[in-house]
C-alpha cells in the first residue's frame, strides 16, 4: 500500500504540469473559436473534465506533503473561530443557491498551533461535503469548541449521514460508497482532511448528528491549544 502511494503521489506530481499546460491551449482554442462565432461547448466540456483532473492530483500532492510534514514551517496561532468564518463566507452562496441553513455557531476563542491553509482547506472539504449531501432545506452548522481535551471543531449537518460500519474506509484514498456514486467527487475529500488532521497531532472523528445526520469533527489535542495574549484558557464547563 506505501508502494502504491508513493507510485500515486509521483503520477500526479509528473501530469500535473502537463494537464495545466493542455488546460491552457484549451481555453486558447475556446477564445479563438469563439471570436469566429463558432460553437465552443464541446471544449468548455474539456476544459472542465481537466479542471476536474487538475484537482484531483492536486489534492493528491497536498495528501503526500501533509503525510510528509514539509509545511510545518507555516505553523502558527490561528483561532478556528477566524478560519471557519472564512469558509462560511465562500460557502453562503451556494449554501442560498440549495436552501440550506449555513451557520456560524457563536463560541470562545478557539486557539491552536497550526497551519491555517491546511486547516481551512480541510474545513472547507468537510463544508463542501456537508452541503452537498444535506437536502433542500437542511441545516449545516459549524461549531469550534474548547474541550476538557483540547479543541473540537465540527461540521454537523441534517442529511443521511454515514453508516458507522462504513466510516473507517471513507477516509482512505478514492472511496466513494454506493449512495454518492451520483454526485460529483474524487473520492480525495475525507483523505485529504484525515491528512491534516494526522499532520496537527489531531483527530478526525466521524459520528451521528443530533437528530439526524453526519457530525465530523477536527479533534485537536491540549499539546495544540493556545491562549490569546493575555487570556487564560478555559474549559467548556467553565
Amino acid at each position: 500500500m506505501k508502494g502504491l502511494r508513493e507510485v500515486t503521489d509521483s503520477v500526479a506530481h509528473d501530469l500535473r504540469t502537463p494537464l495545466n499546460r493542455l488546460r491552457n491551449r484549451l481555453e486558447e482554442s475556446a477564445a479563438r473559436l469563439s471570436a469566429q462565432g463558432a460553437q465552443t461547448s464541446e471544449i468548455e466540456r474539456a476544459i472542465a473534465e481537466t479542471d476536474q483532473l487538475i484537482g484531483t492530483f492536486n489534492a493528491l500532492l497536498l495528501i503526500a506533503e501533509t503525510d510528509a510534514g514539509t509545511t510545518r514551517a507555516a505553523m502558527a496561532a490561528l483561532d478556528l473561530r477566524e478560519v471557519a468564518a472564512d469558509v462560511v463566507e465562500l460557502y453562503e452562496p451556494l449554501a442560498e443557491e440549495k436552501r440550506i441553513g449555513l451557520t456560524l455557531m457563536p463560541s470562545l476563542p478557539a486557539v491552536v498551533e497550526g497551519n491555517r491553509s491546511l486547516i481551512a482547506q480541510a474545513v472547507a472539504n468537510l463544508v463542501d461535503n456537508a452541503i452537498k449531501y444535506t437536502p433542500s432545506t437542511g441545516k449545516v452548522r459549524i461549531r469550534a469548541a474548547i474541550t476538557p481535551d483540547g479543541v473540537d471543531l465540527s461540521v454537523a449537518d441534517s442529511g443521511p449521514g454515514i453508516p458507522e460500519a462504513d466510516r473507517s474506509r471513507v477516509t482512505e484514498r478514492f472511496v466513494r460508497l454506493e449512495a454518492s456514486r451520483s454526485s460529483p467527487g474524487t473520492g480525495l475529500g475525507l483523505s485529504l482532511v484525515a491528512a491534516v488532521a494526522h499532520f496537527h497531532n489531531a483527530e478526525l472523528v466521524l459520528e451521528d448528528n443530533t437528530p439526524t445526520g453526519l457530525k465530523a469533527v477536527l479533534r485537536f489535542p491540549k499539546t495544540a491549544v493556545r491562549a490569546l495574549p493575555g487570556a487564560p484558557l478555559k474549559s467548556a464547563a467553565e
